[in-house]
């Protein structure tokens, strides 16, 4: 990412314009949302009804921390990962069986 910023804003920022760029991304959100739902259900014991709002939320908030970073280049990507891993872990705590 930090070599290259161009290309992961083309690959995560919304796009216009050209059918077959915004046709790539909603298949690259949609995959990743269902592996990610998948991983929710399987290791989390998320209720398969939930899993898929709840696996959008991450997906949206894992490119947006990527997205904010491209701009605020000076935290290390260890930071960025850290981060990311509280803020993912925080928002499961609780969606397990109760």
């Amino acid at each position: 990412m930090q070599n290259h910023p161009f290309a992961w804003r083309l690959l995560f920022r919304d796009t216009t314009g050209l059918p077959e760029l915004e046709a790539h991304h909603r298949r690259m959100r949609a995959e990743a949302r269902e592996l990610l739902a998948r991983i929710l259900v399987e290791h989390f014991h998320v209720d398969p009804a939930e899993a898929a709002p709840i696996a959008e939320f991450l997906r949206s908030a894992i490119v947006g921390i990527a997205l904010w970073w491209l701009e605020n280049p000076y935290l290390t990507r260890q930071q960025i990962l850290d981060t990311a891993e509280k803020l993912v872990t925080g928002a499961l705590t609780g969606t397990g069986p109760s």
